[in-house]
């Protein structure tokens, strides 16, 4: 005998929709008290139905929303079998509802997959080009890197531990007496920020990419 027409056949007629509430509760994280009090059906008939149809949390933390649909659709044929048609019903409305959604996620999906890949490096280049802009005409990215480099390598030389978004903490504890100025192109010297949010746009964001 199939093992899921045994357990329908184990449920009294009508009582279909009561192992769908059953189900419903259990795993949306209720207990097996609270999911029998929704249910109404007592604590020993709930853990009785949830092992007849799988329904304990390894189980359905198991299973996939595509092997969901097809457990319902299998209900729904099943109970049709016996002669349960209302309840079979249940069952091919809740499959008909899954089947909606993981269309319109497979849609959503294929849609996404379409779109133009973005270039990862997009902020950096962008930041290069600002730095370029403070530099004056003719400067182009090349001269921007050199900028930031002949920067932050003037900062190393005297004792700055630099972070991988630029900002600077110093080796001793304490600025030095003499430090290059701050150039245009970042928001602030990077040893003394004070809006986290600014650097990161301004300028962090693009530097972790270099």
């Amino acid at each position: 005998m199939d093992p899921l027409v045994d357990a329908i056949r184990s449920i009294p007629p009508g009582r279909m929709a009561a192992v769908r509430q059953l189900e419903v509760s259990l795993r949306g994280g209720a207990t097996f008290v609270q999911a029998a009090t929704r249910a109404k059906i007592s604590l020993s008939t709930a853990k009785t139905w949830a092992a007849r149809f799988a329904f304990r949390k390894c189980d359905m933390d198991r299973e996939t929303p595509q092997a969901r649909l097809a457990r319902y659709l299998a209900l729904a044929l099943a109970l049709q079998a016996e002669g349960r048609i209302d309840e079979a019903g249940l069952y091919e409305a809740e499959a008909r509802k899954l089947e909606t959604v993981l269309a319109r996620l497979d849609r959503r999906r294929d849609a996404d997959t379409e779109l133009p890949v973005q270039d990862p490096y997009v902020p950096a280049r962008a930041f290069l080009d600002h730095i370029a802009r403070t530099l004056g005409e003719g400067a182009g990215r090349s001269e921007a890197w050199t900028a930031l480099a002949v920067y932050y390598r003037e900062l190393r030389e005297l004792g700055a531990v630099i972070s991988p978004d630029g900002r600077v903490v110093w080796s001793e504890g304490e600025q030095p007496p003499e430090v290059p100025p701050c150039p245009d192109w970042l928001p602030c010297e990077p040893w003394d920020i004070r809006d986290d949010a600014l650097w990161d746009a301004a300028a962090g964001a693009a530097i972790r990419l270099f």
